[in-house]
């Protein structure tokens, strides 16, 4: 189920039809920032989410989440509403994957190239402090794994960062 195939999130009937007999889903909580409160926003969807899970036979169930997420703050809230909705349901399966921030975003979210020729390069993080990152290429194929495999992990939550700290 992909936005691109016509399922809203705000679409409570289509979002249940989706699921609907579905063995597995790949969960995530988009970061709107159009939304005039985020935090609210991601609660509403969470719970969307959630009702449209419960009773769907879907059994695995892989949230991408964020390493930061048991923090519950910040920009680690939306993932941690969402891990929260799905242990609430109590599905068989569920798996919390924890990846690192995703490298493509100095490309796209942060426009890089541009920061880049000005010579100077606007981030939300601390420049002295490494942080864990992943291409989103890796977080694709890891999900996949997961939902792929025969059994769940051995531990719910699965943490994924690239090969280091930049």
């Amino acid at each position: 189920m992909a936005r691109r195939h016509g399922v809203s999130l705000d679409d409570a009937a289509a979002l249940k039809a989706a699921f609907a007999g579905a063995d597995g889903a790949y969960l995530m909580m988009p970061f709107d920032l159009q939304a005039p409160d985020l935090h609210a926003r991601e609660r509403a969807l969470a719970a969307q989410i959630a009702a449209a899970l419960q009773g769907s036979g879907v059994r695995r169930a892989v949230v991408l989440s964020g390493l930061s997420a048991e923090l519950k703050r910040g920009s680690s809230l939306g993932a941690a509403l969402l891990e929260d909705a799905v242990r609430a349901l109590g599905l068989a399966e569920p798996v919390f994957l924890r990846a690192g921030w995703f490298m493509e975003n100095f490309a796209k979210g942060l426009n890089f190239p541009a920061q880049a020729g000005s010579g100077v390069f606007a981030t939300p993080f601390q420049p002295h402090r490494p942080l864990p990152m992943v291409s989103a290429a890796d977080v694709a194929a890891r999900a996949a794994e997961l939902l792929l495999a025969d059994a769940p992990p051995a531990e719910p939550v699965q943490e994924l960062r690239g090969a280091a700290d930049l």
